[in-house]
């Protein structure tokens, strides 16, 4: 009976272990941090179709080649979409999944307009 309550406990634990396929890749833990890219500005970009290379800057001074048929040169992110005037980026392994769309920046752009519009609202007094 005792060899009979070891044997049981011993498959018991054991049951997970089996379970497992001992072929498949072992998931990677996911990651904990990951580089914010609040700083970066989409500054232009070219290409038609489904290739486009951009370039990206940061609050900083630095500047980063991007290409749509290459690896995200910031760690951890991935290339989602690269259209004409947008690029999203994604974080997919990250613990808590990120995603970031940066749009091109620049006088003929929305953000630029609103800047000019509060300056020419300055200007006049108003």
């Amino acid at each position: 009976m005792k060899h009979l309550l070891i044997s049981g406990l011993f498959f018991a634990c054991l049951s997970p272990a089996i379970a497992r396929d001992p072929f498949a890749q072992l998931q990677a833990p996911c990651a904990l941090s990951v580089m914010s890219l609040d700083r970066w500005q989409l500054q232009g970009m070219v290409g038609k179709g489904n290739r486009y290379r951009g370039w990206l800057r940061s609050t900083r001074g630095e500047r980063v080649a991007i290409a749509s048929d290459q690896p995200s040169p910031f760690m951890a992110w991935q290339i989602d979409a690269f259209t004409p005037f947008r690029l999203t980026l994604s974080t997919p392994h990250s613990c808590v999944p990120q995603q970031v769309t940066l749009h091109i920046t620049g006088k003929y752009h929305d953000k630029d307009r609103s800047r000019s519009a509060a300056a020419e609202h300055r200007g006049t007094g108003q």
